[in-house]
């Protein structure tokens, strides 16, 4: 989610994050500290690791990345979609809107 979110921030808001002293190092460092971060949580989970439980843990590893890829990657895409077209997203939220207000009116 950091990778992805924060990529997204970086491209987005980058006349604000580009400017503030504290967020100009995690956006210039950004991607090193997502792979880090990954790196940590991978040696995380091959440290719990206990013998006997090798199936489930993998299982739920995988599961685990399944998840993550099925629910924020398509989040993330859903966002992108958003800003990119940004007038195709409030043009209908707005005539919808105005439609139940003046059914309400009327």
């Amino acid at each position: 989610m950091y990778f992805l979110y924060g990529e997204s921030v970086i491209y987005y808001f980058k006349h604000i994050v580009l400017v503030d002293k504290v967020l100009l190092p995690l956006a210039t460092h950004h991607r090193f500290i997502s792979f880090f971060l990954y790196i940590f949580g991978f040696v995380f989970f091959v440290t719990t690791l206990h013998a006997g439980h090798f199936k489930f843990q993998f299982t739920q590893f995988a599961w685990t990345h399944m998840a993550l890829y099925l629910i924020v990657v398509q989040a993330h895409f859903v966002m992108n979609n958003v800003f990119e077209g940004l007038i195709w997203f409030f043009l209908p939220a707005a005539l919808v809107i105005t439609n139940d207000i003046f059914a309400y009116i009327v």
